[in-house]
């Protein structure tokens, strides 16, 4: 069951707005619950679109068999989400025996993306049909930190290998003992990132032993505003004083991200 706690907390720390993600736990099986919304469109289309719940049934022999499944959604027709639950299903057959929630719930809302129908008109009435991007992908902007990073080669190239997998643009900052990740992209992407970060083995401990990044902390994640510039690349950066990696987010349009969750963290000395 160790393996089913770690997933969970992971899943609760990505998925952290209200209702987004509920746990409970009855004589040794767990019920997880998500709310996914598309994460195309402009704002004001997300945050009126019909969400779709997906609920996992976890056994105390989690992993070795596979969750129960069940999906709803408004939006969904009948054989939609017949052959969705189908392929969540398959998918998870082939991963039984080892960890897999993350990877059904990122199948789940990429099929929920490419299958988004359109529903919004000057009523706010529902539109049942093929869902058309017409301009860009909302971007959202997240702010990491990490707590440590002692295989420094190896974990920066993890870290550059994800961002390019997962279409994301953005910065890993070094000053004195600060590590930061600032990235731009999708919410969905951003938080298969943040998954990804805290569940696979991506350092060494102060033994020398593969160890997961737990301690990582999301310091911001929000919707980019105007005003903030689109990377479009992944940069790595040494900043060798504060006020080198205070002129990083100024120069990008981020420098309230700096002001309200960077010059008050430990570590941080001007």
């Amino acid at each position: 069951m160790e393996m089913l706690h770690e997933e969970l907390e992971v899943l609760q720390s990505v998925y952290c707005l209200p209702g987004e993600c509920e746990v409970d736990n009855n004589d040794g099986f767990h019920k997880l619950t998500l709310k996914l919304r598309p994460s195309q469109g402009e704002s004001e289309e997300r945050v009126t679109a019909p969400e779709m719940s997906v609920t996992f049934y976890l056994s105390s022999e989690y992993p070795n068999v596979v969750p129960q499944i069940s999906i709803v959604s408004a939006y969904l027709r009948r054989d939609q989400l017949s052959k969705l639950r189908q392929e969540v299903s398959l998918l998870a057959q082939s991963l039984q025996g080892q960890a897999m929630l993350a990877d059904l719930i990122s199948f789940a809302q990429e099929y929920m993306d490419k299958t988004h129908s359109e529903f919004t008109d000057q009523s706010g009435a529902m539109l049942h049909g093929t869902f058309n991007i017409e301009s860009q992908s909302e971007i959202w902007t997240a702010l990491l930190q990490l707590n440590h990073m002692r295989a420094r080669n190896k974990y920066v190239k993890t870290i550059q290998n994800w961002s390019t997998e997962l279409g994301l643009e953005g910065k890993l900052l070094f000053q004195g003992k600060l590590i930061l990740i600032l990235l731009q992209g999708p919410q969905s992407k951003i938080k298969d990132y943040i998954v990804r970060q805290k569940s696979v083995c991506v350092d060494v401990d102060s033994r020398g032993r593969s160890c997961k990044e737990k301690m990582m902390s999301v310091l911001c994640e929000q919707r980019s505003n105007s005003t903030s510039k689109r990377f479009t690349e992944f940069e790595v950066k040494d900043c060798e004083t504060p006020r080198e990696l205070q002129n990083v987010f100024t120069e990008t349009g981020h420098e309230d991200l700096f002001h309200n969750f960077v010059q008050g963290l430990q570590g941080f000395h001007q």
